[in-house]
Parts: C-alpha cells; structure tokens; sequence
C-alpha cells in the first residue's frame, strides 16, 4: 500500500507494503521501458552458486552475482554484485574470465582481469536454460535443460559462437568434461558422449536411471551421478557401456563437487561427504549441517556452501570427519514478508523473527545495514506485516492457532544495532495483519474480519487501542488522507468503504464503492484528489475522491487483470502482477495506457514503492530491489503519437498441448502473430489481419502444430508480436 505522500514526495506518512510470494525479475520487454534497470539490490534469496578464484569468490543470490573479498574467508567482504534476469545457477572462472549459467538468460561472460569489477563482454542465449557450465580448451559445454548439450567456442570470449549440440536427451542439467569425453546428467540417464570434435558431440553409451539425474562429476573412469537421494559411482572405462559399481544416500542432493579423494554433495540436510579413493567404493564419511545446500566450491581445505535459503557459508574441511565453522555470517532472507521504508532506510521483516535493515540512501547501491533476529514472544514464526516510526519497527506476525503475542517492537534507533525492545497483543487473537502503517503517533492494521484497528502508540512501547471500524468483510488495505480512511475489502465485490476518522472512538462510514473483483492495494493521489485501486479480476481501477462521501469511477485499465498492488510517481503509476511491474501512464486518468512491463522469470507476488524517480520493489527470496527508468520522463510526451502495443508471457508455460497468448494494443493497425522454431523457421501464423484497439487484450491459442495442422515435436519455441514499427519476441516450451 504506497503512502500517497510519500510516492509524490512529502515524507509525512511512513508507507508500508506487505508481500508474500518468491519471484525472480527478468529483463524488461521492448518498448518504452527498455531502459528501466535494477539499480541495486539487497543481497539476499536463493543462494544456488559458488565459486572461488585467487582471493575473490563469487557467489549466485537468486539473480545476484556478488562478489566477495576472501582474503580472510572468515569475514569476507562484498566489493560489487551484478544482476541478471534470471536465476544465477552456475559460475566457473577460466582463463581470466568469468563464465555464469544464467537460467532462461543463457550464459553471461565476464572479464575479470580486475576480480574486485567484472566486466561483462558478453552473452549467449541458449534456446533452453542455462544450469551448468563445463569448460574445456576453447569451449564451453553447457548442459541447457530442456535445449541439451551446447558447445560454445569461446576462443573469443567477446564473441561466443555455438558451434554444436546434442538434443536426443532432454533435461540436460550438469556436465562434466574428462578428456575427450563429456558426461552429462540427462533425462532418466547417465550419458557419455565423445567431444573429441567438439562440432559433433555423439552420445556412445549411456546409463539408465529410474527417474532424473541431477548433477555429475568425473575423476579418471568413474562418474559420480546425484540421483534422487543417492550418489551413484559409474565405471565409464567402457564408454558404450557404463556400469554401476557403488553408491551413497545423499538426502535429496542437488550437485556434487569432487576434490582429492572426497566428494561433496550439498542436499538438504547439509552437505554430506564421501571417501572415493578406492574407486569400487562410495563410502560415508560425514555431515555438514545447515540448510539445503545447492553447490559447492572447494578451495584448498575451504568449501564455499551456497545454503539456498540459508545464504552462504565458509566451512573447514581439511578433517573431513569434523568439519569446522569458519563464516556463517550471512542471515538468509528466508521468506521475505513485508517492507515499510522510513527516511533513507527501509524495513524487512521475514518469516522466523528476521528483520533486516537496508540503506537505500543512494539508490545505485542499497545495502544492508542491520538485522536481527529475534525469538517471538508467541508461538508465531510467520510474518505478515511491517511498520516503523524510524526509531521503532512493528512487526506482526500471524496466528497459527495459539494465543500470545500479535506484534513484537524493534528499536531501530541504531539501525547497524537493532535491538528487541519489546511486544503486545490485541485483544483479539489469532489475527492475521494484512497492512500496517504509521501516521503521526498512531499505528494502522488492517485486520481482515476484525477490522482496521487504530493503535495510540505515543508511548512507543506501550501501544494502546485508539479505534476501530469494521468493513463488513475482510479489511485488507488503506490509505489515510487526514480524517479520512480509504479502506479496501479483501472480500469479493466489496470493494472500497470511505471513513470518517475524525473521532476515532467512534468511526464512520460516509461512502463507498463496490468493485466487480477483489482487492488488493489502494494508492492516493491527494493533490489530485485520485484513488487508485488494484482489483484482482478486474484490473486498476481509477476514482475520482474530490467528493470521499461519493466515489466515481473515472477509469478502469483492464489488460492488467490481476494487480496486486500499485504505487505513483508523478505521471506514472506502478503496477505489479503475476508478470512483473507495468508501468501506467495515468497523464490522463481518463485514459490510463501501459507504456512499459518490467519482467519477472517465475510465478509469484511482487509489491512496489516509489520515491521520485526510483522504484523500489521487494522480492520475498531475492531481496529488495531499486529499479530506474530515466528515459520515462521524457517519453510519456511522446505517448499519444507513438502506436504501441504489449506481449504477455504464455500461459501455461511450459505446457501440453495448448498454451494462450494475451497481447494488446493502443490503436487501430495490422497484427502479426508467429511462432518460430531455435533456427529461426516459421512454425504456425496465428494472427495476420488488421486488428481494432481496444481496452481488453487479445489472445490466441496455439495447439502445438504448425500450419500444415501437423504436430510439432517438443522443445522451445519463440512466439513474435509485430504491430507497425512495435516488435517484441517471448519463449516458450513445450513438453511432450
């Protein structure tokens, strides 16, 4: 719920949003958001890659390379991060450059002659996703899933040409390399393939599997498979014939890194650790415990954990069967619930009593200040909502079915030391907190079926009650404008209740205004007396509150048909989905218009703020993230002239045997709609006439066949809009 005073520049009323969901953002699509980029993020999520090099390590965080100074690996040193559109899920380093696996963004190159500021030189979109990356002389192997086995020559990293494949196994999601020969984890086998010519890699033997491989490394003629909840020693002396010869449980591996005489496999419970020096044996030698780990780097007698959402850690090996702690400094985000931003500082609570405190003083590089972790006053671990007054932090957690305390109380005065000052409890129990949010010295919670219930808290530790008003459903949203309380429903149809605050013993309702969907942000334009409202079924919803007694609709934007929550800027309102953030030109309410989409990778639930001209959006596994678009200013003067048009992601993808896709125009003109195949062949037409603008999207529906009606086989396939001088290309997969 953006705080109309803080998105359009006063700092008066501290803003919060609330969030719950795990994404992942992508690269913004074609059009007038071209230039929206993340500016900075706040480490955090989904710690999938390590990898050590000289005095530098560089470590995956959901789409974040970070990169540390490990001079003391003890206390390592973050010196720079980039990011990526996707998932980072693998980084190796040769020859002086950095080679990252990048999910659906295919494999990014960097030179890092300076480790302390790589530098990207380029990129490679492989038609699959990126997960694994081997190198060998001139070449890169990358295991791309769903497109196989890719060879790349990089004997110009500038310049990285695919140069062969094999695509006869799908699922391909490691590699490893051992002289001639590949081995690579596949789909319901082990293969062997001969890369002796690196242009035409041939499969000469394989091992079969009862379900998906999912990682593989290889010493002399043994391949080490991760295999369900075994690790799997493979004889592959006979490359037409591999044979099994020991094996381990590993408790849900996820890769497997050899060094010397051991093999390490991070897995859910850790990482476990298996002697391999007699090759006809898997032998069990410990656990090293943590959270699910995703990969693995050994240095020496160092292993560099990536813990998933554990984050990162230092651990001592060199006694195997008593692995020490060296760093575990990283407190994971685990799963990240709400924010509320306060002066230059903003306020993450997650699930579990974690709270984390981001500078974002300089919008091109926030970074955490502070956290802690606190122990809840009750049976409560998950976190709902976040408030703070700047020198205190609310953090209400939700029920699970005990009694106890609703809300605990971080001093924050020191934001490098944030300390647990304290908690309390409404009367009534067992209530989940959709929205919190600070006005002067009282706190706003909306409180589903109990209502929004108003705390006096000039007594910043001891909060008490002040008001409460019921909405006749689920009070899930506000915005405050002096006396008067913009209160959304979270209920179906029950839309927006206009309250009269001005005693709050005893609120009223003066107005209302039912809306066909349900509700889920409200954000307030007070200079221009306008309401904008996220309405899931329906879409952004613009109201005229010159009058609060009697609302009247003046707008509804309806191709963004599930938003979730909405933030202004000036001439621009942001508005997230499940597809990532749109951005609205609302010039003219009457005439809302989506200029631009900030794409996201994966499902999920995104909330936004502005400030200015920086946006900031939090992502519940990934951190919190500064995106800027400073070409946006100059082009919303150019909006009425230019034709535009939008293409959404397909849905469902990947899919069997149909898939929709939605797009939508802004005038009248001739549409083209094709489906193409990884060499560029046109499979199917399945839009090519003259279309009228209007204010729902278009969608169209392919079965998987190109135009001569016949099947066509899986694999990925790119979809291109083409209106005037718009263009823009998407893919997608389909699975058989």
């Amino acid at each position: 719920m953006p705080s109309p005073e803080r998105a359009l520049g006063s700092t008066l009323i501290v803003r919060l949003i609330a969030f719950v969901g795990a994404v992942v953002f992508g690269f913004p699509s074609a059009g007038v958001a071209d230039s929206l980029q993340r500016r900075s993020v706040a480490e955090g999520g989904l710690t999938a890659a390590t990898h050590v090099a000289g005095d530098y390590v560089y470590v995956g965080y959901a789409n974040v390379l970070v990169v540390k100074e490990n001079i003391d690996p003890a206390a390592p040193l973050k010196v720079t991060e980039r990011l990526f559109g996707a998932h980072v899920r693998d980084i190796v380093s040769d020859g002086g450059y950095l080679y990252v696996a990048a999910s659906e963004n295919g494999v990014a190159i960097f030179d890092i002659s300076d480790p302390a500021d790589p530098s990207e030189v380029s990129t490679f979109d492989t038609p699959g996703i990126a997960a694994a990356i081997a190198i060998a002389g001139s070449n890169a192997f990358v295991a791309d899933e769903t497109g196989g086995l890719r060879v790349l020559d990089i004997s110009n990293p500038a310049a990285p040409v695919e140069i062969g494949s094999e695509t006869t196994s799908a699922n391909v999601t490691d590699v490893a390399i051992q002289g001639n020969y590949a081995y690579a984890s596949g789909e319901v086998a082990l293969l062997v393939l001969d890369v002796s010519t690196p242009s035409a890699p041939t499969v000469t033997g394989s091992y079969d599997l009862t379900n998906n491989s999912v990682a593989v490394a290889a010493k002399g003629d043994r391949a080490y498979i991760v295999h369900g909840i075994h690790l799997l020693g493979v004889d592959v002396s006979d490359k037409t014939n591999p044979v099994y010869v020991d094996g381990g449980l590993v408790d849900g591996g996820t890769n497997v890194t050899l060094s010397g005489d051991h093999a390490f496999v991070p897995g859910q419970s850790g990482m476990r650790i298996f002697d391999i020096a007699d090759p006809m044996l898997v032998t069990y030698v410990s656990t090293v415990s943590g959270r699910h780990g995703y990969d693995v780097s050994i240095d020496g007698a160092l292993a560099y954990v990536a813990y998933g959402l554990g984050g990162y850690a230092v651990r001592d090996v060199s006694e195997v069967t008593n692995p020490l702690v060296i760093y575990d400094g990283d407190l994971p985000w685990k799963q990240a619930k709400a924010v509320a931003y306060v002066g230059n500082h903003a306020y993450v609570a997650a699930d579990e009593g974690l709270l984390k405190i981001i500078d974002v003083t300089d919008v091109d590089a926030i970074a955490e200040v502070g956290n802690m972790e606190f122990t809840p006053s009750g049976p409560r671990l998950d976190v709902t909502a976040v408030a703070s007054t700047g020198s205190y932090a609310y953090v209400a957690q939700a029920p699970n079915g005990f009694s106890g305390v609703d809300t605990e109380i971080i001093d924050v005065t020191d934001p490098t030391n944030p300390v647990h000052a304290g908690s309390f409890n409404d009367p009534i129990n067992n209530v989940v907190t959709r929205r919190m949010e600070v006005v002067g010295d009282y706190l706003y919670a909306a409180k589903g079926l109990y209502g929004l219930r108003i705390y006096d808290i000039s007594s910043p530790l001891a909060p008490t009650g002040a008001g409460v008003t019921f909405t006749g459903g689920e009070a899930y949203d506000f915005a405050v404008d002096g006396n008067t309380i913009y209160l959304l429903d979270g209920a179906p149809h029950l839309g927006l209740r206009v309250i009269d605050a001005s005693n709050l013993a005893a609120m009223t309702e003066i107005g209302n205004f039912w809306t066909p969907g349900v509700t889920r942000a409200v954000a307030l334009d007070a200079a221009n007396d306008l309401l904008y409202i996220a309405d899931v079924g329906n879409g952004l919803i613009i109201l005229d509150v010159s009058d609060p007694a009697s609302p009247a609709e003046v707008s509804t934007l309806t191709t963004i048909t599930a938003p979730n929550d909405v933030a202004l800027a000036g001439d621009l309102a942001y508005v997230t989905d499940d597809t990532g953030v749109h951005i609205v030109n609302v010039s003219d309410p009457s005439a809302p218009q989506v200029v631009g989409v900030f794409e996201k990778t994966s499902g999920g639930e995104l909330q936004v703020a502005t400030e200015g001209d920086d946006v900031f959006v939090l992502d519940g596994l990934a951190g919190l993230y500064s995106l800027l678009n400073p070409e946006l200013a100059t082009a919303i003067s150019d909006i009425a002239a230019a034709p535009r048009a939008m293409l959404e992601q397909n849905n469902p993808n990947p899919f069997n045997p149909l898939t929709v896709i939605r797009f939508s125009i802004s005038q009248t003109a001739p549409v083209q709609l094709m489906v193409y195949d990884v060499r560029g062949r046109l499979v199917r037409t399945l839009v090519d006439e003259v279309l009228a603008s209007r204010a729902a999207a278009y969608s169209a529906t392919w079965n998987g066949r190109d135009d001569n009606g016949s099947p066509v086989s899986s694999g990925v396939y790119f979809y291109q809009l083409v209106v005037l001088g718009y263009t823009d290309t998407k893919k997608m997969v389909l699975l058989k």
